[in-house]
């Protein structure tokens, strides 16, 4: 036999379980991407495409679903959506409730006027806030209900607001003190109430965005009072500690003592403001109401003088009542005394002082006719003279008096000739700024202050009724005879009776 080797049959082994994984080869794998990439290139293109027509579907119109109000300007041009909406022009009415108040309003009263061009620009700018109108066309239910733009006049508004404001709106009261039937009570604060201007306006403008009647309301806000009854029954026990100070005044054999009840009566409680803002109530004395409790001292202890009194009859005195002087005692003095110490919260024993009130004289001048021989008479209403002797008219006269109508009447009364002379002048000017005179006269004869009786050669006539207009400053005036006569027959003392 040879060596040769035999060939060895093939061995078959066999294997059982999960198959092995099968190797992908490059060219399967270009094979995947390029499908991708035709898908996405698809569906870009598709995009495209779509918004491509969408552009063009949508150039010049409002976008789908786009409202204003509620009224749908959907796939309108702007001049379609503003014929739309100005069909509708009804002033909307706005019924608040505040607090308590209810008030009902329109768009009218607050000055609103509804701006069409600015709302349809808003509703045409929906969606195209991208170059991409499909992606516009998605934001549409988030964004395309919209409202009214108004045109408001604000100072309207604001007045509307203010007036609400001032109805619905009260003032905090802060705790306080009062003295009520003999006692010092503290008064409770009291909560105040406001409303927010800017937020009502904010509210009302809202409204009015919208094409329908709307209610608004709104709660008032409560504002606290400053003071409250804690601190002004503090300050309450400080003034009862202070209405109980001892105070004790004496004049003579007298004394008085205020009860604590009538001391408190002298004090008030204004509010004063600390260093950091802070208000409290104060105690402060009232210096009027101290003076008149030393008053109903005064008129008990005080001794009223006793006047002179003289008569003057047609220049004759005689005295009727002879003066005696007064005591008084030194009010002030003694108020401050008062008022000192309970500011300084100090008791008082206080010794009041006084002085003596000198009597005045009271004259009672008196001029009768009764046995008079000669006096003159004076009638205004006639503007007439009349000279008296021995009771018979020995001389009589026309006259013109005071121009009654500028405010220069001639005084009426009972009167004497006080002072005589001739050739002078007459200054009206010491007697006031209206009498603006300066005039030359032959004879005068004052019977009272400035008014007398003096020719008047400037006249033409006298006796008239035309002195209401022209008359004199006040003086009665004379024909130059008539002046004569009277000053050569009348002696100073003389009286004069001018009357209407």
């Amino acid at each position: 036999m040879s060596n040769v080797p035999s060939k060895k049959p093939p061995v078959s082994t066999s294997y059982t379980g999960e198959a092995e994984p099968v190797t992908k080869t490059s060219h399967e794998h270009l094979s995947i991407l390029g499908l991708i990439g035709s898908v996405m290139f698809g569906l870009v293109l598709a995009v495209v495409t779509v918004n491509m027509a969408l552009t063009a579907l949508l150039s010049g119109t409002i976008f789908p679903n786009v409202e204003v109000a509620g009224r749908s300007l959907a796939w309108k041009t702007r001049p379609q959506a503003m014929r739309s909406l100005e069909a509708i022009d009804t002033p909307r009415r706005l019924h608040l409730a505040i607090g308590d108040k209810e008030i009902t309003t329109t768009s009218t009263d607050l000055g609103a006027k509804r701006d069409l061009n600015t709302t349809i620009e808003a509703a045409y700018g929906v969606g195209r806030q991208t170059p991409w109108p499909i992606l516009g066309v998605l934001s549409i239910k988030k964004d395309g209900n919209l409202g009214y733009s108004y045109q408001v006049d604000t100072a309207k508004l604001s007045l509307f607001a203010n007036k609400i404001v001032a109805d619905v709106g009260k003032a905090p009261i802060d705790a306080q003190i009062s003295f009520v039937n003999g006692e010092l009570v503290a008064v409770p604060d009291q909560d105040g109430l406001t409303v927010d201007q800017s937020l009502l306006g904010d509210m009302l403008q809202k409204a009015l965005t919208r094409d329908k009647d709307q209610s608004v309301s709104l709660v008032p806000s409560k504002v606290p009072a400053t003071i409250s009854l804690a601190e002004a029954q503090s300050t309450l026990q400080s003034a009862k500690d202070l209405a109980s100070k001892s105070i004790t005044l004496r004049y003579q054999d007298k004394v008085f003592q205020p009860d604590s009840k009538t001391v408190a009566s002298w004090l008030t409680f204004p509010v004063a403001t600390g260093l950091e803002g802070k208000k409290a109530l104060t105690i402060v004395v009232d210096s009027a109401r101290v003076n008149g409790y030393v008053q109903t001292i005064a008129n008990q202890v005080g001794i009223a003088p006793v006047n002179k009194k003289v008569t003057v009859k047609n220049g004759v005195s005689s005295v009727d009542q002879e003066g005696q002087d007064g005591t008084a005692i030194d009010q002030d003095q003694a108020a401050a005394a008062l008022v000192a110490a309970l500011s300084a919260k100090q008791p008082l024993d206080y010794t009041v002082t006084s002085h003596q009130v000198a009597f005045k004289t009271q004259y009672n001048r008196v001029t009768t006719l009764d046995g008079v021989a000669r006096y003159i008479e004076i009638n205004l209403s006639s503007q007439h003279l009349w000279v008296y002797q021995d009771n018979q008219v020995i001389y009589e006269s026309p006259v013109t008096s005071g121009a009654t109508y500028y405010g220069f009447p001639t005084v009426t009364g009972l009167f004497n000739i006080y002072y005589k002379t001739t050739n002078t002048r007459l200054i009206g000017r010491q007697y006031g700024p209206d009498y603006n005179y300066d005039v030359a006269v032959k004879y005068w004869m004052p019977f009272y202050q400035g008014f007398g009786l003096h020719d008047a050669s400037w006249r033409s006539n006298f006796g008239g009724q035309d002195y209401y207009y022209t008359g004199s400053h006040g003086c009665v005036n004379l024909p130059d005879a008539t002046a004569a006569f009277i000053y050569n027959w009348a002696d100073i003392g003389t009286p004069v009776w001018v009357h209407a």
